[in-house]
């Protein structure tokens, strides 16, 4: 019900009115008595049109694409791979295609206000696309934690419920983790978000750069074996596996080497084979030891692509061109730890293909040789993100050979760890 007096007012106040000018501004002050105020959230919506501020767009969560796609509608294109890749609708009708970019995307905390900038390595650049598409899958493989089940469907939700983790880098001191809070459109999960410029992504510092989706290795949704992996995990039934050593025979690996001995390089994850090393190998009780504490350094920062671009005032992608040609990565040093120096380029050490990882190796021996090609060893090649490669040999002698084979066919990571042998 409205207010009696404040109606008695009004109309008081416009026969006052009536009186001294007429009929017409009567009317007037009528009408403004009717005038409905705006709520404040419109009031700030043209506010910030009137300020001409990014406009602010969705970025969905889709468990059904293979690959993030994003558009230079709603994001800033940093780098292209040039590397094409042609998709097929959910019709099967005719394929595009698209190219394979990087994209940067900015986002603010709402409970701190940090201006955060959000890296989506390897995407797929759809062109007129509105919202930015993050698949579910690619952005685990880079260790996010994603968490698309609703709060209010939770019986006991907490922040990570319906929100995406990320950890923060080493250099950023103020904040250990982002959590980004997801919402709801219908079904749909997003969180908000907008396009930097050209000028935002320069000014830009390290600290609070996050990569969504990583660089490296390439991302092949259809070589990764993820089907591999989660049969691995699951029964016939579907539930988790109890893995115990009585289940493992020897029967069952001798049949699993003599798969990798045929295939001789697994493509990753080789989730066999890591289940072997991982969940099957007995460690006596009393050689087992327990890490009371871990201590970890400051991160060295190196000079990257956006540092160079603001130092030399290029683009990031020429900067990045330059590193890649001008880096020298066959540094070699001498046998006293206190004198390094740099040795002349040589083309056959950086004909090689890089890879920027810690790989680990040692040598396994089995206790009945191989009877087609007569192995009784096995050199395996390791890496911490599950990829794993196996060369079989006759002789221990033979475990050169397969360094130079991983070289040729693979490439040649950054650090080897290996025992003494």
């Amino acid at each position: 019900m409205g207010d009696p007096a404040g109606s008695s007012r009004r109309v008081r106040f416009a026969d006052e009115i009536s009186e001294a000018g007429g009929a017409d501004a009567a009317g007037l002050v009528r009408g403004i008595g009717a005038i409905r105020r705006l709520p404040a959230r419109a009031i700030r919506q043209m506010g910030d049109v009137r300020r001409n501020a990014h406009a602010v767009f969705q970025v969905e969560l889709d468990s059904h694409a293979e690959q993030c796609c994003v558009s230079e509608l709603c994001a800033l294109i940093i780098h292209d791979h040039e590397r094409p890749v042609t998709v097929v609708g959910y019709d099967n009708g005719q394929g595009r295609t698209l190219r394979t970019v990087d994209a940067v995307v900015g986002y603010t905390d709402p409970s701190t206000g940090d201006k955060w900038w959000l890296v989506i390595n390897q995407a797929l650049l759809v062109p007129g696309m509105l919202n930015p598409l993050l698949c579910t899958n690619q952005l685990r493989a880079n260790d996010i934690r994603v968490n698309d089940e609703p709060k209010h469907l939770v019986l006991n939700p907490t922040k990570y419920h319906h929100a995406i983790a990320v950890e923060t880098p080493d250099g950023n001191e103020q904040v250990e983790e982002l959590v980004i809070p997801l919402q709801l459109s219908g079904v749909f999960s997003y969180f908000e978000a907008t396009k930097p410029s050209s000028d935002d992504w320069m000014n830009a510092q390290e600290d609070w750069c996050l990569h969504l989706t990583y660089d490296a290795p390439e991302w092949a949704p259809d070589k990764l074996g993820f089907e591999r992996a989660e049969a691995a995990m699951t029964g016939d039934d579907g539930h988790v596996t109890e893995r115990y050593a009585g289940d493992w025979s020897q029967e069952r690996v001798d049949r699993v080497i003599a798969a990798l001995s045929k295939e001789r390089i697994m493509e990753p994850p080789a989730s066999e084979l890591a289940v072997v090393l991982k969940s099957h190998v007995h460690v006596p009780s009393e050689g087992r030891r327990s890490v009371k504490s871990i201590k970890t350094a400051k991160k060295q920062w190196k000079v990257g692509p956006l540092a160079l671009a603001k130092r030399w005032g290029i683009g990031v992608s020429a900067a990045r061109r330059t590193i890649d040609a001008t880096t020298q990565v066959a540094v070699r040093s001498q046998l006293m730890p206190t004198l390094t120096r740099r040795f002349a380029a040589h083309d056959k050490l950086l004909r090689f293909r890089r890879l920027p990882c810690q790989m680990y190796t040692d040598t396994m021996k089995g206790k009945v040789r191989s009877w087609m090609r007569q192995c009784l060893y096995g050199q395996v090649y390791m890496t911490d993100f599950g990829w794993v490669g196996f060369y079989p040999m006759k002789a221990k002698s033979e475990a050169p050979d397969t360094l130079v084979q991983l070289a040729h066919e693979v490439g040649v990571p950054t650090h080897f760890v290996m025992d003494n042998s």
